[in-house]
């Protein structure tokens, strides 16, 4: 079974994104690539403005601040939840795509091997075979950085990392998924 969302992404290191906001503006962006998803011309928001309604800090977006947030921000005509990896598939079946949130500190997963600690991503995708589940997010590289590479000639690292970073997430994912977990 395969799903891809069409969500074009945004990066949370964007210039039009606050650089006091850039190391922990993954929750808003994440919410703002899924609003503009239902509100592609419309949506009253942007990164900044999402930063402090959902009540963002510099270590992160909570998940319960994030829902409590939301909800007021939407009104009740929309479903803030949180869900599991088969209700996000249906979500993704669905033609919804699903906030993502990798935590190794409040899924008490702090030993091991993790590529990072704490991270929100659009869930827009997956591909679900004997082997288990892949899942795609629409993770965003673009601004300043992405400028640059192309000046210094380093794309071919960026797209690398790109690759390191999907690989890092399919991990994550997969390891919450193994018994015992």
């Amino acid at each position: 079974m395969h799903v891809h969302l069409k969500v074009d992404g945004l990066s949370q290191y964007d210039n039009s994104i606050k650089t006091s906001y850039h190391a922990s503006a993954c929750g808003p962006v994440t919410t703002l690539t899924i609003l503009r998803y239902w509100m592609p011309n419309s949506c009253p928001y942007d990164t900044n403005q999402l930063y402090r309604l959902l009540g963002s800090t510099r270590i992160g977006l909570f998940t319960w601040l994030l829902k409590r947030n939301l909800r007021k921000i939407l009104g009740p005509t929309w479903e803030v939840n949180t869900c599991t990896i088969e209700e996000a598939k249906s979500e993704l079946l669905e033609g919804r795509p699903v906030a993502c949130k990798f935590d190794r500190y409040f899924s008490f997963h702090w030993f091991g091997t993790h590529e990072f600690a704490y991270h929100w991503v659009p869930l827009i995708g997956f591909e679900e075979n004997e082997n288990g589940v892949k899942l795609t997010s629409s993770e965003s590289f673009r601004g300043p950085l992405l400028w640059m590479s192309k000046l210094i000639f380093i794309p071919k690292r960026l797209h690398r990392l790109t690759q390191q970073l999907m690989q890092s997430i399919k991990t994550q994912a997969e390891a919450c998924l193994e018994p015992g977990h």
